[in-house]
């Protein structure tokens, strides 16, 4: 709950180019303090995907992950056969598992060289 809203802070907007074949970043209004987490590479990464830069559009996508949050093992049964939705959750949450996971590295590192 990020921000004082009591709602976990949402991905970032991706958008296609209107050819749709280059993936573009759209400004964020999420402040980066509140976000340090939502980094300049995520969002590259995220834009660069195009599984990921399609599903973070689509309202059905965003409502699979609002259910994973509330929910994760309810949300898989529910969506159990669907494999557009598995394979966004499962490529959304891989990029965030080594975005998490190189993020504690980089603070580890810089924690090391504080000392």
């Amino acid at each position: 709950a990020a921000g004082g809203t009591g709602r976990p802070q949402r991905p970032p907007a991706v958008a296609l180019e209107p050819t749709g074949a280059k993936p573009r970043l759209e400004e964020t209004a999420v402040p980066p303090q509140a976000t340090p987490w939502l980094t300049k590479e995520l969002m590259m990464e995220l834009a660069a995907d195009p599984v990921l830069a399609r599903g973070l559009r689509n309202p059905s996508m965003m409502a699979a992950m609002e259910a994973m949050q509330k929910d994760p093992q309810a949300a898989m049964r529910q969506f159990e056969g669907n494999d557009e939705i598995l394979t966004f959750l499962r490529s959304f949450m891989s990029l965030m598992g080594r975005h998490m996971e190189a993020l504690g590295e980089q603070q580890q590192q810089e924690q090391q060289q504080q000392q």
